[in-house]
């Protein structure tokens, strides 16, 4: 009994076609960087003496009026010095065209935290979507879950 090609082909074409989404997605979850930005004069120091904010996958980051992420470099994080800090990020959803003829959506905020030394911190933004459609950003302690700073999506 002869195994019919077109089985053979129709397997062979699904497997190159998972082969091929599994390679996309590892590129863009390796896209994300693990590169530092220091944001504080002098020598490097333990995170003991500082705080750590990694930058997820926002854009458009300003750290006390520096900006951070660009078009032209991305950082996976910033070390600062403990204390007060401004903290400006943009956000942009992909939306109905009901919400935005675009298909785009974005959401602009600007933030005064108090980062304390050996936290690590993370910036973080999620929408709602349908009827009530909302955008949220905010500022989370790794270590507590505790948002410091910004509106958690419900």
């Amino acid at each position: 009994m002869n195994f019919p090609v077109y089985i053979l082909r129709n397997f062979i074409c699904k497997w190159l076609m998972l082969l091929f989404i599994l390679s996309l997605l590892y590129g863009c979850a390796s896209h994300l960087s693990s590169e530092i930005y220091k944001l504080y004069p002098g020598q490097v120091r333990s995170n003991d003496s500082i705080a750590v904010v990694h930058l997820g996958k926002e854009r458009n980051i300003y750290i006390d009026g520096m900006s951070i992420n660009s078009r032209n470099w991305d950082w996976g994080s910033a070390h600062l010095l403990s204390g007060s800090h401004s903290i400006t990020w943009q956000r942009t959803f992909m939306v109905s065209v009901l919400i935005n003829s675009s298909g785009w959506d974005k959401r602009e905020i600007h933030l005064d935290v108090n980062l304390e030394a050996g936290h690590v911190y993370i910036l973080k933004s999620g929408r709602t979507t349908g009827h009530g459609y909302r955008m949220y950003l905010w500022i989370e302690d790794l270590s507590s879950g505790e948002v410091v700073a910004g509106i958690r999506k419900p």
